[in-house]
């Protein structure tokens, strides 16, 4: 499969209404131009995300959209640096959903949590 996507320029999501996607975090951190549903997670986290990291994919929500999309890749595939940002900006976009970020994310709000509730001591604050 890495082989396979390797060789690929554009990955493709059309499920509609997907809670999270990680299949669409997959593609881009195989580094393929990710045309996904514009709905749910793909559009609040993943492609769309925050508007000023600047473009990570592209969002669809008809066949029209999608073909629009794909034909805009292939006509500027070419212009490399064109692709080569967005893919790059999609790829340093999914690491945050890496198991590493995950883990440092917990524990920075697990420490929060223990120093906030039990300080030094060890033993729970009482009011």
């Amino acid at each position: 499969m890495f082989e396979e996507m390797r060789q690929s320029m554009i990955g493709l999501h059309t499920m509609k209404d997907e809670h999270f996607g990680i299949v669409v975090v997959e593609l881009m951190a195989a580094g393929l131009v990710t045309v996904a549903h514009n709905s749910a997670g793909p559009k609040l986290d993943i492609v769309g995300g925050n508007p000023e990291e600047g473009t990570k994919g592209y969002l669809a929500e008809t066949a029209e959209d999608f073909v629009k999309h794909i034909r805009h890749v292939l006509d500027n595939y070419e212009a490399e640096h064109m692709m080569a940002e967005l893919r790059t900006r999609a790829r340093n976009h999914a690491n945050t959903f890496s198991d590493q970020a995950f883990v440092e994310g917990f524990m920075k709000i697990f420490d929060s949590f223990v120093a906030k509730n039990y300080g030094e001591s060890g033993k729970a604050k009482t009011e």
